[in-house]
């Protein structure tokens, strides 16, 4: 289940997603699984029409209108919020959970990270690891939002 943190939730990119067009069209729901299932590996607009059984550019123009972000955006999406979890719940490197999540390139990775979650992948490792809690040196309203979070899951 690709959840989305309450943290994250409130971030304009991520409210304009129509999060509930993936449990209502069988198409989306299946690239959702399919997304889920293999996070790690390449993925491409192709695959996702193919498991959708659409043409690749109905595709394109079908997931925007029903889930309000191009697929390759939500794909980044729901890669660099794979990677917050496992920096929450695991103690695992900045470039293992950038291969785990699917990108090949730790620049790119970061890229995104930041432009999702606001901060470096290191800052935001460092700012939610359980052990990191007593010693923090910064404490912005976002860092405490995201110590503190739960994580709902979007069905």
């Amino acid at each position: 289940m690709i959840g989305v943190p309450m943290w994250l939730a409130e971030d304009e990119s991520v409210a304009r997603i129509a999060w509930q067009s993936f449990s209502y069209y069988p198409q989306l729901s299946r690239v959702r699984q399919y997304v889920q299932d293999h996070i790690g590996e390449r993925i491409t607009l192709r695959d996702a029409a193919g498991i959708a059984c659409l043409e690749p550019k109905y595709f394109s123009s079908f997931f925007r209108s029903k889930a309000k972000i191009t697929f390759s955006e939500w794909l980044r999406l729901v890669r660099v919020m794979r990677s917050a979890e496992l920096f929450r719940f695991r103690d695992i490197s900045v470039s293992q959970a950038a291969r785990e999540v699917g990108f090949r390139s730790l620049r790119t990775f970061e890229r995104a990270f930041r432009r999702v979650i606001g901060m470096s992948p290191v800052q935001f490792k460092w700012c939610v690891r359980p052990e990191n809690r007593a010693i923090r040196k910064f404490d912005s309203p976002l860092t405490m939002n995201v110590a503190n979070s739960t994580t709902p899951h979007v069905a």
